[in-house]
């Protein structure tokens, strides 16, 4: 209850990355095979490196995800869609508004350091 209270804005909580039920959020956008088959790799590989993380393979739209992302507070959230596919660089935003880009061969990495950098922020 103490986290709730201290760690919250208008949109929900915002988890500390050491203590959130979930350190990361794959969202995948669009109906497409291809980007299905990019988050399921982004998806596995961050479960490989120790991450917890969840998969929103939903068929809503874009909106309802991003909002349900931030209510439940998740630290990174990972969007997968054609378009970032298609320009090689997909979005990974902080769940405090901190926004980075990386292409999809090096978007795992990306997470595991903007975690990183998460844990020796103070909350």
């Amino acid at each position: 209850a103490a986290v709730v209270e201290q760690c919250n804005d208008e949109a929900g909580i915002m988890w500390p990355v050491n203590i959130a039920p979930f350190q990361a959020s794959v969202i995948t956008l669009g109906k497409s095979e291809t980007a299905f088959a990019a988050s399921e790799k982004i998806y596995q590989d961050l479960l490989e490196a120790g991450v917890a993380v969840a998969w929103d393979d939903r068929k809503d739209s874009p909106g309802v995800k991003f909002k349900d992302a931030e209510l439940t507070g998740v630290p990174l959230r990972i969007v997968v869609g054609d378009r970032g596919l298609d320009n090689n660089a997909l979005e990974l935003k902080t769940r405090w508004g901190g926004v980075e880009e990386a292409a999809p061969a090096d978007v795992c990495q990306k997470a595991l350091d903007m975690l990183a950098d998460m844990q020796k922020a103070p909350a």
